[in-house]
């Protein structure tokens, strides 16, 4: 089974991103309102990750827990402070660590990105059997506690 899932999580991940950038630039330019700024893919995670546990984090755990270079980091979060995403706060009794915390213009991004992803997706759905439907919806469970058990969105430490 892991060979199988290891073999359609990918191709899912770029389809899904695909499908839903599409929808949102076609959407852009027939003037229907999608997103008031485009927030990429690797913000996204960010924003989940921080939305996940209400707190700070570290930018060292962020860079660890996201699989990214301190320097790749740095700039991703550079330009979503900039765009009033999140923001960075140097630590008092700590000068060498910098804490990120999410704003609430970035949650609501998360909640506009989730919102349209999922109305792309409804419509896929939606050519499938109610068979595979309910068989994807059966798998949802098991699919979190297997996100959670690889170190997922809900799983670790800050």
């Amino acid at each position: 089974m892991g060979t199988a899932l290891s073999q359609l999580i990918g191709p899912l991940r770029r389809g899904i991103h695909r499908v839903s950038r599409a929808d949102d630039v076609s959407a852009r330019v027939t003037g229907s309102q999608v997103a008031e700024r485009h927030v990429t893919e690797p913000q996204i995670e960010v924003l989940r990750l921080l939305a996940s546990g209400g707190a700070a984090w570290s930018t060292g755990t962020l860079a660890v827990r996201l699989d990214l270079a301190p320097s790749t980091l740095s700039n991703l979060l550079k330009a979503m402070e900039r765009g009033g995403l999140i923001t960075r706060t140097r630590v008092v009794d700590d000068q060498r660590r910098v804490d990120v915390a999410v704003q609430e213009s970035g949650l609501e991004a998360l909640r506009r990105h989730d919102a349209h992803v999922a109305h792309v997706l409804d419509g896929y759905l939606a050519g499938l059997s109610e068979h595979d439907r309910d068989a994807l919806e059966r798998a949802l469970p098991a699919l979190a506690r297997l996100t959670d058990a690889l170190g997922g969105a809900s799983a670790g430490s800050r």
